[in-house]
């Protein structure tokens, strides 16, 4: 149906190359992200009509690991300068923000990860503002330690 036409043509090479041609990364970014979040709320709500969801999967996963995928490759193939490569890494946090929203918490460590590492790879220091955001991510998947107690304790 119509999602999966939508989702054919957001994990498009083709699709993706034209709109970083013609907007830049960053607004690419963001109108895949309002994308995703737009079909996956139509989704959702048709799923929960029809069936149980707690068997639910959301095809737009794929649209994020796609994406992730593409600008990797982008920032690996071809000689950017550090601006291009410094909104490729700001990408990538975007798009890891959008995978945790699908308690996807592992996975999205990675693309915080790859955001980092692009980051020190064009020597952003420990405190640019960019650093600092990608390691508050990486940060927000560590596994906390929750210590429950009595409701009566004092």
């Amino acid at each position: 149906g119509l999602l999966h036409e939508a989702v054919d043509i957001l994990c498009s090479d083709k699709f993706f190359t034209t709109q970083i041609k013609s907007f830049g990364i960053e607004s690419t970014s963001r109108l895949v992200v309002s994308c995703i979040r737009s079909f996956e709320k139509k989704s959702y709500i048709e799923y929960v009509a029809k069936n149980d969801t707690s068997v639910y999967r959301s095809p737009m996963v794929s649209v994020i690991y796609f994406v992730k995928k593409y600008l990797q490759t982008l920032n690996t193939l071809f000689e950017l300068d550090n601006k291009i490569r410094g909104e490729i890494g700001c990408a990538i946090i975007l798009f890891g923000v959008e995978l945790q929203k699908f308690s996807k918490w592992a996975e999205s460590l990675d693309f915080f990860l790859t955001s980092l590492n692009i980051f020190r790879s064009i020597s952003y220091s420990d405190d640019h503002p960019d650093t600092i955001r990608a390691t508050k991510y990486i940060d927000s998947c560590a596994i906390q330690h929750v210590i429950l107690v009595r409701r009566d304790s004092k």
